[in-house]
């Protein structure tokens, strides 16, 4: 089972914003910075291109109990170290 954690926080013009956790590593999705894609007829949140094409690859090759087996989540991307 794939827990959510939403964070409601005001921005700067103090107006609410819903934050979720990325589908696939969790990390708090930032508004500016996220995407979505359909998974399995639902649409899911993620902290970044990297993890939605992971896991689009993890259910277009049928490996989706990745998600419901996995023991740890794995490491966001450290972006300062791309070129």
């Amino acid at each position: 089972m794939t827990e959510f954690l939403i964070i409601i926080r005001t921005n700067p013009a103090g107006n609410f914003e819903y934050m979720t956790n990325c589908y696939h590593c969790s990390t708090p999705v930032q508004p500016d910075r996220g995407s979505t894609r359909q998974i399995d007829g639902s649409i899911e949140s993620f902290c970044c291109e990297g993890c939605a094409a992971v896991a689009a690859l993890i259910h277009q090759s049928r490996l989706e109990t990745y998600y419901k087996k996995r023991t740890a989540l794995p490491r966001p991307v450290d972006e300062s170290r791309q070129s």
